[in-house]
């Protein structure tokens, strides 16, 4: 028998071909967003304590960060985690941040940010995590002029000093 048709290595390569058709089509997506240009639009605020807030976004003449998350998400908790240690060492400010859930419950997001105080402004984005097809978390956004500049998913080693760089 050939070595390639050994049970081992036809499971490995199923694992490789599944694992590919799951994520070619996401980093796909993020080239086919970038130049993609967004319409100001009213979301509401997640803020504990805080009533109903609404906030315009994307505003033009304005440069943002955008994160798709979720709680259950490890690697959005990192990426989070990252982006509150730089606004804290003045690198860019908190209000340059959009958080976004497109996948919890708002009462799920609320009690999230309850335990976990992000100097980030979160809003319900449903709607525009439909209009960009955000599949993954940690998807991240960098929008300017309310256009799509950079979209990435999964975790990113150079993303922090991208951000960084780009919110000067």
């Amino acid at each position: 028998m050939k070595k390639w048709l050994k049970p081992k290595y036809l499971i490995n390569l199923v694992l490789i071909i599944s694992i590919g058709t799951i994520l070619i089509p996401r980093v796909l997506d993020n080239f086919k967003s970038e130049g993609t240009k967004l319409e100001t639009g009213s979301y509401r605020m997640l803020s504990p304590g805080q009533t109903e807030l609404e906030i315009k976004f994307p505003t033009p003449a304005k440069k943002y960060l955008t994160i798709f998350w979720a709680t259950w998400c490890g690697p959005c908790k990192v990426e989070m985690n990252r982006y509150h240690s730089s606004v804290e060492s003045g690198k860019f400010k908190g209000e340059d941040v959009i958080a976004v859930n497109p996948f919890e419950d708002d009462s799920v997001v609320m009690n999230f940010l309850k335990q976990h105080p992000y100097p980030f402004t979160f809003i319900e984005g449903k709607h525009l995590s439909s209009l960009l097809n955000i599949e993954v978390t940690p998807t991240t956004l960098l929008i300017e002029n309310s256009t799509v500049i950079s979209r990435s998913s999964g975790m990113s080693v150079i993303g922090i000093w991208k951000a960084e760089s780009f919110l000067k």
